[in-house]
């Protein structure tokens, strides 16, 4: 490309404002009653995207629509009686696009009123273009559009259609988000809208999901959340079970929370959005994190082991901090800088990772920080027996009790009766605040480690085999070389996959047919293969889409197609309703009672995976006998992705189609990162397209039958079908005419040109001209409507040439 200093005059460089990536939520408009046609339903869509794109929605670059019929002027010409007017296809042209607009004057002034004026001559009926004047005769009289063409309203050509669960053709809309912004926001804003519109619907017609990215981005912030969860419950059991000290485990546990917020301020700044990847940065982080807290509260225990009573409580928890403070920030340290060669990766792979090494290196570094500065300090405040000086008298401590305790649920109570919105987790929050305070403020021993009975077992256990390996030194070096050097064979076995699969939650079925193939038999297919995919119990909806949607990020021919595959859960249940004493109370109020006694509980199974039986030992033992090893080792399991994938795979073979599974998100990815839509491909480069065909299709037949291989496919690249017009300029020239006269008509006689575009309300729709086909007397070597311009040629004369049937590429890549 050619940098912006290179361009003349005032011309700039601008980025793709969006890219197949960006299709972050797909739907469908379904009719439940059969009253709304397909033409209509198109008619609805457009009329709602049109509300759709304005100033108010910024976040979306397009929502383009695809599948029914878009209703189209069709102004059919009358060659002979062109001719016999002498008008020319370019005069119609003109005069239709002449006859469709409004204008705007000045201003007038009447009765000391203002007035401002309009010319309004936008087409709106077919009567509106029969009446549009295109010449006079040698009387004077005009001639109408009527007069010399058959004007009526008809579908515009598709080159997409969209089809839903196998039911038969629908009508659909693609959201496609802006590069850079938040899926998750621009989703729930979607909904928002689409939900409004809704209501505008007419009756039976609704609208329903066929695509939706913001499961998965949920599904990864609550691995998060669970991830931290579970991590901050783990740190507190190892800090109680080994230190018996409560308060000792709110030390190790700030870490975490206090490590991400930081790390999350920092990315701001980075531009790093909250992504899979950075949310896997995260989540790798939690793990190490906590170390340097752990070690740090136990050697604070040690310290206050040995020399309580003869320091200040200050003085041992900085003696302790000092001694192990500066190990412990130089190993955090060393992992946090371990992230840093991913910061060199280009392309692909550094777009891919650098997230994930931006959020791993700054919640590290954030660690290694708040190990010498925040820790040490809360060390003193909460690492004591006796938070409270026992030297109080009791109404003190009865002043710092009670707030504590009672504080927060009081305040919250009282909020919520004054009438302030409160959100339903207020009371459980306060009440877990009241808890932590409590057990801030009550006195707890601290043990010594000798006293504690897990230790003294463990250093029971540690003491010989450590002094077994530092005795038998050479035995055990050449032990742990042994087992590095036993993982070699294993290693050797494992993939080289640089990414590894990611499972979105749902599949997308791409088979491709070869080139040339009509759009009626790509609806047949894409019907066929829908029905049967919707037959599968693990599928909740089928979307299928053949052909290219509005929108210059679906580059599609009709030889592709895409099916979105939405899966259930493995198991769904009935949600039953019960109807509790509190079910009236306000949700802040009621939260803390339905974790006792829920309003809902699940019902019968409405939807199961498919259960694969596995054979075990246990298998002929009775009941009684066999249910312990039954709950370790189950005799039947879900079926995996993949099992699920080859049934599909199975189902959907069709003769000339070849078959292409794999997720909506990684494909798009594939697709523009390498033209590729498999993960696995091989491109052959050269300047002749037939010797690539040929060397394409051989390589098909080579890779067909290799072991591990689903299927292959050889991209047709000249299997596209061509009718060339070879211009005769001789014979043009003789009648006055130009290329352009002739190219004209070519242009309009077969399939018709859009000359402009209606206005009619919110809607747009074509106006086209064509030459009406089937003329008596042409030649029989022209194409339908090339010798019907008014020319007055002799016999058989062929002003345009000749035409041929050519194969050519379908399309270049």
């Amino acid at each position: 490309m050619c940098p912006a200093a290179c361009l003349p005059g005032d011309l700039s460089v601008s980025g793709r404002m969006a890219t197949g990536v960006g299709w972050v939520y797909e739907y469908v408009l379904q009719d439940t009653t059969g009253n709304t046609d397909l033409a209509e339903l198109r008619s609805l869509l457009r009329t709602g995207l049109c509300a759709m794109n304005s100033p108010r929605f910024p976040v979306y670059r397009k929502w383009p629509g695809i599948g029914g019929f878009v209703k189209q002027y069709q102004v059919e010409v009358d060659p002979n009686k062109l001719a016999s007017y002498d008008i020319s296809i370019r005069k119609i042209k003109n005069a239709i696009q002449q006859s469709n607009a409004d204008v705007g004057g000045r201003l007038i002034e009447m009765g000391e009123t203002e007035f401002m004026v309009r010319g309004l001559g936008y087409i709106s009926s077919v009567e509106d273009i029969a009446q549009v004047v295109v010449s006079f005769d040698d009387k004077g009289t005009p001639i109408l559009l009527g007069d010399i063409a058959n004007i009526q309203i008809g579908p515009e050509l598709r080159r997409g259609i969209l089809e839903w669960n196998g039911e038969g053709e629908t009508v659909g809309g693609i959201v496609v988000m802006r590069y850079g912004e938040n899926a998750l926001e621009v989703i729930k804003r979607v909904k928002a809208k689409l939900a409004d519109l809704e209501k505008g619907l007419p009756e039976g017609v609704e609208i329903l999901t066929g695509y939706d990215r913001s499961a998965l981005i949920e599904r990864a912030v609550d691995t998060l959340k669970t991830k931290l969860t579970e991590e901050m419950i783990v740190v507190a059991l190892v800090c109680i079970i080994f230190l018996l000290h409560f308060r000792s485990a709110f030390v190790a546990i700030f870490t975490l929370p206090v490590g991400i917020l930081m790390s999350f301020m920092i990315m701001y700044p980075f531009n790093v959005n909250a992504n899979i990847m950075s949310l896997g940065g995260i989540a790798i982080a939690i793990g190490v994190m906590v170390d340097a807290s752990i070690v740090m509260v136990e050697n604070a225990h040690k310290h206050l082991e040995r020399d309580r009573g003869k320091k200040s409580h200050t003085q041992i928890i900085i003696d302790a901090s000092k001694e192990v403070g500066p190990a412990l920030f130089f190993s955090l340290l060393i992992i946090t800088v371990s992230f840093l060669p991913v910061f060199s990766l280009m392309e692909q792979s550094g777009r891919l990772f650098k997230p994930l090494a931006y959020t791993k290196t700054t919640a590290m570094a954030a660690s290694s920080v708040l190990a010498i500065t925040i820790i040490p300090v809360l060390m003193i405040f909460f690492v004591r027996e006796h938070p409270i000086d026992p030297a109080l008298p009791k109404k003190a401590k009865a002043k710092i009790w009670v707030p504590a305790l009672a504080g927060p649920p009081l305040a919250v109570v009282c909020a919520g009766l004054a009438g302030v919105t409160l959100p339903d987790i207020s009371l459980v929050l306060a009440l877990g605040l009241s808890v932590f305070f409590g057990i801030c403020l009550f006195p707890q021993k601290i043990i010594a480690e000798k006293n504690n009975p897990l230790n003294r077992f463990l250093i029971w256990v540690y003491l010989p085999a450590i002094k077994w390996v530092l005795h038998w030194r050479k035995i055990t070096i050449l032990v742990a070389v042994a087992a590095i050097a036993i993982t070699w064979y294993p290693m050797t076995r494992v993939g080289s996959e640089f990414m590894p699969p990611l499972n979105e939650g749902d599949l997308l079925y791409m088979p491709t047919t070869l080139p040339g193939i009509s759009i009626t038999k790509a609806k047949e297919l894409l019907q066929q293969t829908d029905k049967i995919i919707q037959r599968f119990p693990e599928v909740k909806t089928t979307l299928g889409k053949i052909g290219r949607a509005e929108t210059s990020t679906d580059p599609a021919p009709l030889s592709m197609i895409e099916t979105v595959i939405m899966l259930r859960p493995q198991v769904e249940y009935e949600i039953i309703e019960i109807p509790r004493f509190f079910s009236g109370w306000p949700g802040w109020l009621k939260q803390p009672l339905t974790w006792i006694w829920p309003e809902q509980k699940n019902g019968k199974v409405l939807h199961e995976w498919r259960k694969k039986q596995i054979d075990r030992f246990y298998a002929g033992w009775p009941g009684w006998l066999a249910a312990p090893f039954e709950w370790i080792l189950p005799e039947a399991r879900y079926i995996t992705m993949q099992e699920l994938i080859d049934d599909l795979d199975a189902a959907v073979k069709f003769p000339g189609v070849t078959n292409a599974w794999t997720m909506p998100i990684k494909t798009r990815i594939d697709m523009l990162s390498t033209g590729i839509k498999t993960p696995v491909g091989i491109k052959v480069l050269g300047p002749d397209l037939s010797t690539l065909a040929d060397l394409g299709e051989q390589i098909e037949s080579l890779l067909r039958d290799k072991k591990g291989t689903l299927s292959v496919f050889s991209e047709r690249v000249t299997g596209g079908n061509y009718l060339d017009f070879t211009i005769n300029r001789k014979e043009i020239a003789r009648y006055g005419l130009t290329v352009q006269d002739v190219q004209d008509i070519i242009k309009t006689a077969i399939g018709g040109m859009n000359v402009t575009y209606t206005v009619e309300g919110l809607e747009r729709y074509p106006c086209q001209s064509a030459v009406q086909p089937g003329v008596p007397g042409q030649s029989p070597h022209a194409a339908p409507g090339v010798c019907a311009h008014p020319v007055r040629c002799p016999g058989a004369v062929d002003p345009a040439g000749r035409y041929c049937h050519k194969k050519g590429p379908a399309g270049i890549k």
